[in-house]
């Protein structure tokens, strides 16, 4: 339909956790009859939702029948039962071996199904867990945190390397993850932000519970 115009989208995981493949390919009709889709990120994690493999491959396989290019896409955010955190959103502490494991299983998972993979906008840490305070030691948050990212985005992509060597990750060090200074500049703002309480914007109850439901 369109030679110069190309379209993504991601459907989240609470999306492809309820909805069946008739609902999918019903949406996949209706895009297709109006603005063609080029390709679709399918997310493997977010919060409490995980796509079980065998629904994730069906999927991938349903926009393929379509003529629609797929890539993986994880929202890192978790909260695990028994082992809570106060953490902005439920976006993870990576200082907690307990939780990076587990964000570096879903890693493992997705790559295995998919030769690229993009984060969703939580990709970031607030946590101030006596962990992290203890391993922030003289530095600024926005310095601990900045190298603490640092070295998750590299894990990151060493972990899908390992199960898949294709692969590619779309985070703030994909052009070149040894360069610590680029990624220090890329973050350097965001976590002074979040490393100032006055400045994280009040977000209204109603908000959430309508974003919670979508």
């Amino acid at each position: 339909m369109y030679r110069n115009f190309h379209i993504a989208t991601y459907p989240h995981a609470e999306y492809l956790y309820y909805a069946d493949l008739d609902t999918v390919e019903e949406a996949i009709r209706y895009f297709q009859k109006r603005l063609p889709l080029t390709k679709v990120y399918l997310e493997t994690h977010r919060g409490m939702y995980d796509i079980e493999e065998s629904k994730m491959r069906a999927v991938k396989e349903l926009f393929h029948r379509y003529g629609i290019e797929t890539g993986g896409a994880i929202a890192p955010t978790l909260s695990i039962p028994g082992h809570e955190k106060n953490t902005l959103y439920d976006v993870i502490c990576y200082r907690d071996p307990v939780y990076r494991k587990a964000f570096l299983d879903i890693v493992r998972y997705t790559a295995s199904l998919f030769d690229e993979i993009i984060l969703d906008d939580f990709f970031f840490t607030s946590c101030k867990c006596p962990l992290c305070i203890d391993a922030r030691g003289d530095r600024t948050w926005a310095e601990y945190r900045t190298d603490l990212m640092l070295q998750v985005s590299r894990d990151m992509k060493a972990a899908a390397a390992d199960v898949n060597p294709g692969s590619s990750s779309n985070i703030p060090t994909g052009m070149r993850a040894t360069d610590s200074a680029a990624m220090r500049r890329i973050c350097r703002k965001t976590c002074s932000i979040l490393s100032t309480p006055a400045r994280r914007p009040a977000i209204p109850n109603t908000i959430l519970s309508t974003y919670s439901a979508t």
